[in-house]
């Protein structure tokens, strides 16, 4: 492999937690990366098409599929920060020893977010599609 997939060997070879924990941090953050781009493109569409056409793109994106990918990304953020918390404790508290409870506790945590994002889009992912998460909001 080259040297800029040497991370992703590393990741299969050395099976300690935080390889892993480096493993995910860096797909997290080029799934976060990626999807910035394509949030900036569609809220970039009323200027470029039209705001019918930003109109139309937002009711095409309501499927339950999205709210899925929806669900997926806020997971994705939420152990991309609580795994910069633990970098930062073990970096800078000098936490090396006890960095892979430290990961535990931030995917524990990723874990209670997706639990909770899943709860507030499960009816827009299941259910009747009409906008429910707006609703609870509100």
């Amino acid at each position: 492999m080259g040297k800029n997939l040497d991370w992703l060997r590393d990741a299969w070879i050395n099976k300690h937690l935080a390889q892993w924990a480096f493993f995910i941090n860096r797909l997290t953050g080029v799934v976060i990366a990626l999807y910035l781009m394509v949030h900036i493109f569609i809220n970039s569409i009323p200027l470029i098409f039209g705001p019918e056409a930003y109109t139309k793109t937002l009711h095409a994106m309501e499927t339950p599929l999205l709210r899925i990918f929806e669900v997926l990304l806020i997971t994705a953020v939420a152990f991309h920060m609580f795994n910069g918390i633990r970098i930062l404790l073990v970096d800078y508290f000098k936490l090396s020893r006890q960095q892979s409870i430290l990961f535990v506790f931030a995917f524990l945590l990723t874990i209670v977010v997706f639990i909770g994002a899943l709860i507030l889009y499960w009816p827009d992912i299941f259910g009747s599609g009409q906008h429910e998460i707006a609703a609870i909001l509100n």
